[in-house]
């Protein structure tokens, strides 16, 4: 009798391990995440692109959905002014969380931007295929 109710006692132990393993993984990953985002906004907020879109890229590798890391990380190309890849990192909020108007008025202003400068650029070699492309990619963007 008192080597089942050890047995019990270990096999219940063993179970319990498993269910909570993960929680724990699981938090302490959100911690990491939490962490890795924090230090991307100090390289942002000190105007270090490059190693900012590392950390964040970083928390993608974690987590490929954080709506987050790819709010931040389209906010780092809108200050690089690589308004495509800002525009894609936006729309993957909107993936997540398809009503973020956050998300929504940062692609506005983006193409808006874009467009601008494509605009520019059409001035001086307007039978340019790739400049026109990204016109068209830009009016679908605001939806013209």
């Amino acid at each position: 009798m008192t080597i089942t109710i050890n047995r019990i006692h270990i096999c219940i132990t063993i179970l319990l391990c498993f269910l909570l393993i993960p929680q724990t993984l699981t938090a302490q990953t959100e911690k990491d995440i939490t962490a890795i985002n924090e230090i991307g906004l100090l390289y942002y907020n000190s105007g270090n692109y490059s190693e900012a879109i590392n950390e964040f890229k970083k928390i993608l590798r974690i987590k490929p959905d954080h709506d987050v890391a790819h709010f931040n990380l389209g906010c780092v190309y809108e200050k690089m002014k690589q308004y495509e890849a800002s525009m894609n990192e936006f729309q993957e909020v909107l993936n997540v969380i398809p009503d973020d108007g956050e998300a929504k008025s940062k692609i506005q202003k983006m193409a808006r931007q874009w467009a601008s400068n494509i605009k520019i650029d059409l001035e001086t070699n307007p039978a340019d295929p790739e400049l026109r492309c990204n016109m068209g990619i830009c009016h679908l963007y605001l939806g013209e």
